[in-house]
């Protein structure tokens, strides 16, 4: 599957997001 820039930064912060332990999006609201 060829991954556009979006589905690409999507994966990224889904990586950063386990790396962290912690949901970014959940936590700030």
């Amino acid at each position: 599957l060829l991954a556009g820039t979006d589905d690409r930064r999507q994966i990224v912060s889904a990586r950063q997001v386990k790396d962290e332990g912690l949901p970014k999006d959940t936590m700030a609201s």
